[in-house]
């Protein structure tokens, strides 16, 4: 039974990893062809993990924890904020939503990663759930930027606000939001 529970964790965490590869790889181009050949090997074979005893298995998992997803979160994070800086200064002193609209009709940006949008609503709820009865996380204001981490196609749009140097995930009605054009660069 431990042993099954520590494949299904290692399958977990072998496509967590894949997936943190894969958006750290399309941010950052410095990952070699031998770095990229160590990890495919890894992620395509989780039967390697089985292989480790429990000691190195924890030194590993205490490795990628302490040290690698941080790092990774970090870089996700600084291209972030670069991005929503970047955005953030063609709306700066911009309080009405035809002027929003306006000015999104006309920038192209040239960003790396990632949809964005602006608030057009003087007061945007920013909820947990897509629905009007989710709780609400906190209240968005005009002419803040967003990441559009999902557009699932209906009124609802999941995405990523940052208050106060904290960064929230929630949901956002369409609506009252206008996308940014981007140039990937």
């Amino acid at each position: 039974l431990q042993r099954k529970r520590r494949r299904q964790f290692s399958l977990f965490k072998a496509n967590e990893f894949q997936e943190l590869y894969e958006k750290a790889s399309k941010e950052n181009s410095l990952f070699d062809a031998e770095s990229e050949d160590s990890f495919s090997s890894i992620i395509q074979n989780p039967d390697l993990i089985d292989k480790l005893s429990p000691e190195k298995l924890d030194l590993f998992w205490w490795f990628l924890n302490t040290l690698f997803f941080p790092f990774l979160i970090s870089c996700i994070a600084t291209t972030f904020m670069e991005n929503r800086e970047l955005i953030a200064s063609y709306f700066v002193n911009v309080y009405e939503t035809e002027e929003i609209k306006d000015i999104a009709s006309k920038v192209i940006l040239d960003i790396k990663v990632g949809d964005w949008a602006i608030v057009t609503a003087k007061n945007l709820n920013f909820r947990e759930g897509p629905t009007l009865t989710a709780p609400i996380i906190r209240q968005l204001e005009i002419g803040e930027t967003i990441e559009v981490i999902d557009d699932m196609g209906n009124d609802w749009l999941y995405v990523r606000s940052m208050k106060d140097d904290v960064l929230y995930s929630g949901w956002v009605f369409r609506r009252y939001v206008v996308f940014i054009k981007v140039a990937r660069i």
